[in-house]
């Protein structure tokens, strides 16, 4: 760093020390300005659209590529020998079928459904019978009592395992 950068810099640092914002501010200002010009170098937006998007990893040769055109042209051609034989397959088969078999299969779907709900029926009456008891008097003590004293047990077994330690584990520095 140079001498009139230097002494930009303690100017900002002294400026601020003191709380003037204006003088403060105007020192960065110039110290900013006293830096270069950060510019990149020739080719460096091609190299990072080039790391960004690397190349496919196939690489084919020209025969293969051109055994794959001729495929699907071959695939292409081979839908105009298939058109008879679907046509015939449509001829077979009624728009009434399908439509009944499409409402078979909603029937179907609507029937499981029901047995779905049979079964969140039972789990519901299951959760209403626990809560009833749950909620009970002496349920409540005892789930309090057990709660208090695993609560003891803790902080019993903390202390024997951490002796050195305080109750808020903060260390004072």
């Amino acid at each position: 760093m140079n001498r009139r950068a230097h002494e930009l810099l303690s100017n900002w640092l002294t400026a601020e020390g003191r709380a003037r914002e204006a003088a403060a501010e105007r020192a960065l200002v110039e110290f900013f300005r006293l830096l270069p010009q950060a510019v990149p170098s020739p080719g460096f937006a091609d190299r990072v659209v080039a790391a960004a998007w690397p190349r496919p990893v196939l690489q084919l040769s020209w025969p293969m590529r051109v055994a794959i055109a001729t495929c699907l042209l071959l695939a292409g051609l081979s839908t105009i020998f298939l058109m008879p034989i679907v046509l015939r397959l449509v001829r077979l088969v009624a728009p009434g079928d399908v439509i009944a078999s499409l409402v078979d299969a909603f029937l179907a779907l609507v029937d499981r459904l029901v047995g779905l709900l049979v079964v969140w029926q039972w789990v519901a009456s299951l959760g209403e019978s626990l809560l009833v008891v749950v909620t009970s008097p002496p349920v409540v003590v005892t789930l309090l009592g057990m709660t208090t004293l695993s609560a003891l047990a803790y902080r019993s077994l903390s202390a024997l395992l951490n002796p050195h330690r305080s109750s808020r584990y903060v260390e004072a520095y």
